[in-house]
């Protein structure tokens, strides 16, 4: 699934669910590789061992925990069907994170560096 999105707790009271509702609304009205169709809120068994699942039934009422998705293949903007591919620009984040150990270094992509910028990147050889 390609563009980012939500999951999010379900409240029985509609006025906590309305107020959950608007991070993801504000993200759908900022950010265009975001989807409010994709972002669902829920009580999956399955997903009873997850933080959002945990922490959401541990806080009180007026704390809203999420999970976002993103894709970093590419994103779909605004009903179109044509995939929007992420530009150099999200690799240097990539780079970035992968640099501060938040990627693991053996990650899929291997970069060719100038100037603190990925300029190009290739697959990793056996």
């Amino acid at each position: 699934m390609m563009n980012g999105f939500m999951y999010g707790n379900i409240f029985e009271r509609q006025d906590l669910f309305q107020k959950q509702a608007i991070f993801p609304k504000l993200l759908c009205r900022n950010a265009e590789d975001f989807s409010l169709t994709n972002t669902s809120f829920n009580k999956d068994i399955v997903k009873a061992g997850t933080g959002r699942r945990f922490l959401g039934g541990l806080l009180d009422d007026s704390s809203y925990c999420y999970t976002l998705e993103v894709s970093f293949y590419s994103y779909m903007q605004g009903g179109t069907s044509v995939a929007i591919p992420y530009t150099e620009e999200t690799l240097c984040y990539m780079q970035y994170y992968k640099f501060t150990f938040y990627l693991k270094h053996n990650s899929a992509y291997t970069f060719d560096l100038r100037h603190d910028c990925v300029v190009a990147f290739r697959w990793p050889r056996d």
